[in-house]
């Protein structure tokens, strides 16, 4: 499970900028350690609207965003309070 913990209001971490070249930005290095431990299965919890306005398609988190709405499920966090 990855928790983004990127809220409306707050700057953006270092996750979701890109800075240079992906294997030698710090950001993507880091963002890649915690979502390639998953074994089986990623959760990744998100303001999935916010991020998609603030994020550039071409950052590694937001590529990460397109191939979940591609291939994933993503579930909306109203649907947890009913």
């Amino acid at each position: 499970m990855f928790d983004t913990v990127e809220a409306t209001g707050l700057p953006l971490g270092r996750f979701f900028g890109w800075h240079g070249e992906p294997h030698r930005d710090v950001g993507a290095r880091l963002l890649n350690v915690g979502l390639s431990r998953a074994r089986t299965h990623l959760i990744v919890l998100a303001d999935v609207p916010y991020l998609e306005g603030r994020v550039s398609r071409g950052a590694p988190f937001g590529r990460l965003l397109a191939m979940a709405r591609e291939r994933g499920l993503v579930i909306e966090a109203t649907a947890f309070l009913e």
